[in-house]
């Protein structure tokens, strides 16, 4: 059961941060919707701090999974499957709530005033990075886009861009910053 109860914690602050950000959401209202008393909270994590830290991870864990499974596996071509990654992402950003992505939220919010918790996003962000550069390099290995282009940097860039497309589809409440974002990425960038 302390495993369990550990899970419950983490699984109810998942949620909590995604809908509500880290400062919004108090450890009750994590133990209330985990079913599982406030003190609890503090036999597994010593701060809400160190508990963000862990969640980031866990956010971090789950998006290599669907990463590695959605954007670099697969038969289509590697420029196929980014577009069809990014594209998919469009079409369920708003079917989601249009929480966007919990590190790039959290970051927003806490890059500038918690040092582990920014310490945590950086190395989610590269880690997730990673898998833009990869696809890059897939797709330079497929013949489907120049060798000469940095695929450090342009993954960067995707990754990054992409980011900021949320941000603003947040902001006017429509996806035209991602489907601007997308058409010219496909049409200029990686052509």
């Amino acid at each position: 059961m302390r495993g369990k109860n550990r899970e419950k914690i983490l699984e109810a602050g998942y949620d909590l941060f995604y809908q509500n950000g880290f400062e919004a959401t108090g450890v009750q209202e994590i133990a209330n919707a985990s079913s599982v008393p406030k003190g609890s909270f503090y036999n597994y994590f010593s701060s809400k701090t160190n508990f963000a830290v862990e969640v980031i991870e866990l956010y971090a864990d789950r998006q290599t999974a669907y990463l590695q499974e959605n954007l670099l596996q697969g038969d289509a071509s590697p420029l196929t499957r980014l577009k069809d990654l990014f594209e998919d992402w469009e079409e369920q950003f708003f079917k989601v709530g249009a929480a966007g992505c919990l590190a790039g939220n959290l970051s927003q919010e806490l890059a500038n005033h918690e040092e582990p918790i920014r310490i945590a996003l950086h190395s989610a962000l590269c880690r997730l990075e990673g898998f833009f550069v990869t696809i890059v390099r897939q797709a330079q290995q497929a013949g489907e886009i120049p060798i000469d282009i940095g695929a450090e940097e342009t993954g960067a860039f995707l990754y990054n861009g992409w980011q900021g497309a949320i941000l603003r589809a947040k902001v006017t409440q429509n996806t035209d910053p991602m489907r601007h974002f997308i058409n010219l990425v496909f049409t200029k960038v990686l052509k």
